[in-house]
């Protein structure tokens, strides 16, 4: 079974970097749409009901106009690669006609559904750096895959490193957790310190 995930990086020039974890290549570019889509609207008084939404090197144009810069990398096995985003016409009208559906849903294989088909777990992790502040992107980053964190304290006024617990569910084998998890949290120098299915749960 693969373990790819799908990073979707939006960087700004004045304000904290945003981060999102994707299961799938179709759900991080249509997400990618939906964002470049409020932009248009905001920043550059797009109208939906009379204006052809931009696409290709026209919307990543204005994108950097606006100081916003996405990136998309596809994550598996200790390595990754960065993919194109927003720049190949022949997609486009797919892409624009369903650029809402992601907003609408949880992503596939996490949809309310079928939940009950997966199997809860729960992933001890730590991000160094941070004490007990959240980093910044990391629920935004959790959010798309239905994982919920819980802050672990700490009582040590020395501690620069912030502990948590990851939970969800998943149709992973429970010797893949770990990994998968520690894939969605590098980006935020946060490692996996063990995990295990919900019901027997032993840190």
């Amino acid at each position: 079974m693969s373990l790819a995930c799908y990073v979707l990086y939006l960087e700004h020039d004045n304000r904290p970097h945003e981060v999102w974890a994707f299961a799938t290549h179709e759900e991080a570019e249509l997400f990618a749409v939906s964002v470049a889509h409020d932009i248009w609207i905001d920043c550059e008084g797009g109208d939906p009901e009379t204006d052809e939404f931009p696409f290709g090197e026209q919307l990543h144009e204005i994108l950097q106009q606006n100081n916003e810069y996405f990136r998309l990398y596809r994550c598996e096995d200790e390595e990754s690669q960065q993919l194109t985003l927003l720049r190949n016409p022949a997609r486009r009208s797919r892409i624009t006609q369903q650029r809402h559906s992601l907003l609408r849903v949880t992503p596939s294989f996490m949809q309310e559904n079928v939940m009950s088909q997966f199997t809860p777990f729960r992933v001890e992790v730590l991000f160094r750096h941070y004490r007990n502040d959240l980093p910044p992107g990391l629920l935004r980053a959790l959010e798309p895959l239905k994982l919920r964190y819980e802050v672990i304290p700490t009582q040590d006024p020395y501690e620069d490193t912030a502990f948590g617990m990851i939970s969800g569910h998943t149709e992973l084998a429970e010797d893949d957790i770990g990994d998968w998890v520690q894939k969605i949290i590098a980006p935020f120098n946060g490692d996996v310190l063990s995990w295990g299915f919900a019901w027997r749960w032993t840190p």
